[in-house]
Parts: C-alpha cells; sequence; structure tokens
C-alpha cells in the first residue's frame, strides 16, 4: 500500500534538479498549498510584527520630520505621488486590458506565440505586434503620468501633518513588505530543498529512482536555510524564481517597471517585460 501511495504521489511531484560544482545534484520542489500557506503566514506575521512595532516606537516619524524639514514640503508631495502612482500599476495594466479599444490588439498578441506559429510570421506581422507592444506601454506611461499627477494634486490639498502621517505610513509599509517578503523567501527555501541521489543514464538524463520520492529536506530548520552559504541561497532562489515562472501564461511577465526615477520610498524596480501581460501582474504572496 505503502508503495502504490509513493507511486501515486510522485506522479504529481514539481520540480527541478540543481547541478553542484562536484558534480551530485539537489532537488528543489515546487511547493504544495499547505506549505505555501505556511510561507504566507509566516510572512504576513513578520510584516505585521515589524509595522506594529514601528508604528509604536514612534522613531520612524521623527526620520521623515527631519527628511520634510530638509527636502521640502513639493518633494514629499512628489516622492508620495510616486508610491501611491507604484502601488496602482497593476490596475493600470487591468485597466487598459479590460478597454474595448484595445482587446483586439491585446488579443492579438497575447495569442501569438512566435515559436509555435503555423507559419513564420511576415514582417509585416513582426511589425505589427512590435507597434501594438509599443502603443500598449506609451499608453500605460501616459496612465501612469495621469495617475501621479492626480495624486499630486490631491496631496497638495493635504497639510503638512497629514502629508507626513502618511509618508511615514508609506515608508513603515515599504520595510514591511521586504521583510515578509525575505521571510517567505526563507521558509520556501526550507521546505522546497531536498536531497537528491540522482544518477546519470548513457544519454546524459538523470535517474531519480534512488532518489525516493525527494522527500528528505536539506535544511532541518528555517535558521539552517537563513545560514545557509550565499552562493547555495542564490542558486536554490534562481531555480525557485523559474518554477514560479513556469506556472504564469509565457507572455505574463511582472509588473512593467516604473517609469520614474528610484525614490526611498517605492518598491524595487520590476524587470521590463517584453511582451503586454496576459493576466493583471500580483505582487509576492505574503507581501
Amino acid at each position: 500500500m505503502r508503495e502504490r501511495f509513493k507511486r501515486l504521489t510522485d506522479l504529481f511531484a514539481d520540480g527541478r534538479p540543481v547541478p553542484l560544482p562536484d558534480g551530485s545534484h539537489l532537488w528543489v520542489q515546487v511547493l504544495n498549498p499547505f506549505e505555501r500557506d505556511e510561507c504566507i503566514s509566516d510572512a504576513q506575521a513578520a510584516r505585521a510584527r515589524l509595522v506594529m512595532a514601528l508604528k509604536t516606537a514612534g522613531a520612524e516619524r521623527d526620520k521623515v520630520n527631519a527628511r520634510f524639514l530638509e527636502r521640502g514640503r513639493d518633494a514629499m508631495i512628489n516622492e508620495l505621488a510616486q508610491v501611491k502612482t507604484d502601488g496602482r500599476l497593476s490596475d493600470l495594466v487591468s485597466e487598459i486590458q479590460d478597454d474595448p479599444e484595445w482587446k483586439e490588439r491585446l488579443e492579438i498578441v497575447n495569442r501569438t506565440d512566435l515559436t509555435s506559429t503555423a507559419k513564420p510570421l511576415s514582417a509585416e506581422e513582426e511589425d505589427l505586434i512590435a507597434e501594438i507592444n509599443k502603443d500598449f506601454f506609451d499608453e500605460l506611461r501616459k496612465r501612469e503620468a495621469d495617475e501621479r499627477d492626480y495624486w499630486v494634486r490631491e496631496l497638495s490639498r493635504s497639510t503638512d501633518e497629514q502629508i507626513i502621517d502618511d509618508y511615514v505610513d508609506a515608508w513603515i509599509n515599504k520595510r514591511g513588505g521586504e521583510l515578509a517578503s525575505a521571510e517567505y523567501t526563507a521558509v520556501e527555501m526550507w521546505y522546497s530543498t531536498r536531497f537528491c541521489d540522482a544518477t546519470v543514464n548513457s544519454d546524459g538524463t538523470l535517474d531519480h529512482n534512488p532518489c525516493n520520492g525527494h522527500n528528505d529536506r536539506v535544511f532541518e530548520s528555517k535558521a539552517d536555510a537563513i545560514h545557509a552559504p550565499g552562493g547555495l541561497q542564490e542558486i536554490i532562489k534562481a531555480v525557485l524564481q523559474e518554477l514560479a515562472m513556469g506556472t504564469r501564461d509565457p507572455k505574463d511577465s511582472g509588473s512593467p517597471a516604473s517609469s520614474s526615477d528610484s525614490s526611498p520610498l517605492p518598491s524595487e524596480q520590476a524587470e521590463s517585460t517584453p511582451s503586454i501581460p496576459a493576466e493583471t501582474p500580483n505582487a509576492r504572496p505574503g507581501t
């Protein structure tokens, strides 16, 4: 019965072998829903803990007060307007996707896979797709600029005290989000990294029969994952990123990058998007 159950679960196991410098391998397993819920719960708890602690201590408000005096009201309004605009970026993408005027053009791009068309695209077709992509991002930048201008007007009506309060909240939430992301990654590494005893077949493929389902975790605790060598962590994180991308539509490559320069508050700039996202980009779980 146990062997039959093992064969059943192996059918649904999803992961990837990771080659190591000595020729051996690790296995990075895609988390099941229960393990992913644990990652999210730990990330949310870490974020709530930091946000609550910073708001209670009040030290962050002193820093923002000093920054307000140093930079001036207009500079703080502009920074805060960009933060609020960045937070609306996914919504702006969705609004374009839902716009009837864009539906046909987006359908063309989202349903065109250059690697699997029945016949190679003509030069005119390639030019059309390039033009749609350019028009899409031009429209996104325009709506982003309009959104930012809206927030500048709204914030300009606020008192200095209200601007400082909003800035403090945005800064604390950013720090909380960064901690939540780090916590999520640590738990994900802990759960997903498994020992792999695969042998190499004559054709160069790996035989995972000796691995017994990759059930043995490399890290005994979250602390072990956190204190693992940096090089090992980077390898595991890269594979987890690839596995996460593999679950998305090929054309959904993340949030489009903001057109603004970086500021102290907005989250890290996303990678550039080669084609129009098929779905609204989502934030990392737990953040």
